[in-house]
């Protein structure tokens, strides 16, 4: 395997299919952070438009592959039997 800095991360060079999981568990991260935030700042997400909702969700998701990038693709395509993806 080789190391690869994250601001050289490119999704978009996988097939279709490893980048609809990837958004996939984005989301699923990001829905998970946001929630522990508004625990945190004692809201709920009630307490939102669900215009608001999916801005603040968007946001996490920036931040989410921001954060892990590179690093989360290979854990996924490892944990799926696929890490030989990761070195072509």
């Amino acid at each position: 395997m080789h190391d690869q800095k994250q601001e050289d991360f490119d999704i978009s060079k996988y097939p279709k299919w490893v980048q609809k999981k990837y958004a996939v568990f984005v989301r699923e991260k990001a829905i998970k952070n946001v929630k522990k935030k508004l625990t945190l700042q004692h809201k709920t997400i009630s307490d939102f438009s669900s215009d608001e909702l999916e801005e603040i969700i968007a946001d996490e998701e920036k931040e989410v592959k921001s954060k892990h990038g590179w690093n989360t693709v290979r854990a996924l395509l490892a944990v799926m039997g696929l890490d030989w993806l990761i070195s072509s």
